[in-house]
């Protein structure tokens, strides 16, 4: 990606109102383009092969509870070029201990600004936030 092209953005959360909400922060926000959505893990998994995105935002309840080495090991066959943000609820410690365990590139909480993960998905990306 070159530093003036956008972020791929591939979207992944099982709450649609969610998906919506983001989906319209990252449109206002000049560096992102959105090229997916997903409600659930097989869905994420088919869209990161077909639209190899450079970031998944990816929620928790996405993924079944046990599945999750399974799930990472297969994201990262489907779209190896992504960057991996984990972007739950969860409770903070619960989130930065799956994010470890599971070898994500990073972890936000969802009461964090948008502006404040956007800056960490640019980041990731490699671009200045």
């Amino acid at each position: 990606m070159s530093p003036a092209s956008s972020i791929d953005v591939l979207l992944c959360d099982d709450s649609e109102a969610f998906r919506r909400l983001t989906a319209l922060q990252l449109a206002d926000d000049g560096r992102f383009r959105l090229v997916g959505e997903a409600a659930g893990a097989e869905q994420c998994l088919t869209e990161s092969a077909r639209a190899e995105p450079d970031i998944v935002l990816l929620d928790h309840g996405v993924v079944a509870p046990g599945d999750w080495e399974r799930f990472v090991a297969t994201l990262r066959q489907a779209a190896p070029g992504a960057r991996v943000l984990l972007f739950s609820g969860l409770p903070p410690d619960r989130l930065q201990e799956r994010a470890r365990l599971a070898g994500l590139d990073g972890f936000a909480h969802k009461d964090r600004p948008h502006r404040e993960v956007f800056d960490l998905m640019s980041e990731l990306a490699g671009q200045p936030a």
